[in-house]
């Protein structure tokens, strides 16, 4: 072994005299310049995910050695991100935001390991090798459909659907507001409007609700439902609150708003093409119509209630149509001509598994007090003796 080789062996003896790491179980007490260290584990979904700084510079390992004074740190998950804040002050604390629609669980485990000092960097000082999983200060999750195991991203302002989304918080007693278009509004579970800030105890759940009323120009957006594409606005509620540094930290939760669709029921001589003009108009509106045929002609051999559930089926089919994509939909609203309203009457009123699922029923020139009142009607009372 040569002069040199000596020297560096001896170097490294001294490199294990001075550079024990110490990790620390809790973050109370300062944080010291150059002495600080970080190591991440970020997965998401059970994936490691690549980091970067605000700076966008990657990181090849997941340690970060270099001084942490409120440093932003960039989690990327293909197209959407989520951020990382890391102050320094008296206790660690950990903000992060989550943008662009990530409603899934992140998990993060981050370990702080210091060189050995005379200063102790906790209260007591810690020589073992624990570390710290801290979780996510402010996690919002919209309402999972339970038919696709997925969150839903929108539903109709049927006036009965609402989304609820469950904010965990830890540190926080209350988070700001906005909506960006002033479509809908924030309720708590007793059907209370929140306004424009939420008071937070720990998991908090409160529900979006959107306009009944919205402009046509609102609907700039579109949804493909089975095949055709459907006219869609977007709210995106802005949720915000102050950090101990004093910075306003905020994120994004845009949500879709479809109107309720509308099912076309004929008459007794009608079809489905009864409606094609009406389609065509509905369409301009912004309304997603459906048109069916419903064999009103074999009245003589089909009862009302047949007729009816056949209704059902249709509006039902509609539903899930709808929750495939993970629109929240409630109710539809039903315009019927003639004959076809006694059978859409029937459905809602007097069908026994009716599922309660029409917010409007809408009958056109439907004889809902008999035959014999529409023959008086029309005909007059001086013609009356021909029914008589």
């Amino acid at each position: 072994m040569n002069l040199k080789s000596y020297f560096l062996f001896f170097l490294f003896l001294i490199s294990l005299l001075f550079y024990q790491n110490v990790a620390a179980q809790n973050y109370s007490g300062d944080w010291y310049n150059d002495t600080d260290k970080f190591v991440f584990s970020i997965k998401h979904n059970g994936k490691t995910m690549k980091i970067t700084n605000a700076s966008g510079k990657s990181f090849t390992s997941t340690e970060y050695r270099e001084t942490v004074t409120n440093y932003t740190f960039i989690f990327d998950f293909g197209k959407k991100m989520c951020e990382l804040f890391m102050a320094r002050n008296t206790d660690v604390e950990i903000y992060v935001s989550i943008f662009d629609g990530i409603n899934d669980n992140i998990e993060y485990t981050i370990y702080k390991k210091a060189k050995k000092s005379k200063i102790p960097i906790t209260d007591k000082e810690v020589t073992d090798d624990s570390s710290l999983v801290t979780d996510v200060l402010v996690k919002i999750q919209l309402e999972k459909n339970p038919e696709t195991n997925k969150a839903y991203f929108g539903l109709c302002n049927d006036g009965y659907s609402a989304l609820k989304i469950d904010i965990s918080a830890e540190g926080l007693d209350k988070l700001n507001v906005h909506f960006e278009k002033g479509l809908g509004a924030i309720y708590d579970e007793e059907g209370e409007s929140l306004g424009d800030r939420i008071a937070l105890s720990g998991k908090t759940s409160v529900y979006f609700v959107p306009e009944m009323y919205i402009r046509n120009d609102k609907f700039t957006d579109a949804i493909q439902i089975n095949k055709k594409m459907v006219d869609a606005a977007e709210e995106i509620i802005i949720f915000s609150y102050e950090d101990s540094a004093g910075k306003e930290k905020e994120y994004k939760l845009p949500i879709k708003i479809l109107r309720p669709p509308v099912m076309l029921v004929h008459g007794f001589t009608g079809d489905k093409t009864t409606w094609d003009l009406f389609l065509t108009h509905f369409a301009a509106e912004r309304f997603d119509a459906q048109s069916d045929d419903y064999d009103l002609k074999k009245s003589g051999r089909q009862s009302v209630e047949a007729q009816s559930k056949r209704l059902g089926t249709n509006i039902h089919r509609k539903k899930r149509l709808y929750s495939y994509q993970n629109i929240k939909l409630t109710k539809v609203d039903v315009v019927c001509h003639s004959m076809g309203g006694l059978m859409a009457r029937y459905y809602a009123h007097g069908y026994k598994k009716y599922r309660d699922d029409v917010r409007k029923l809408i009958m056109i020139g439907t004889p809902n007090h008999g035959i014999e009142y529409w023959w008086r009607r029309a005909a007059g009372q001086s013609f009356a003796w021909l029914i008589n």
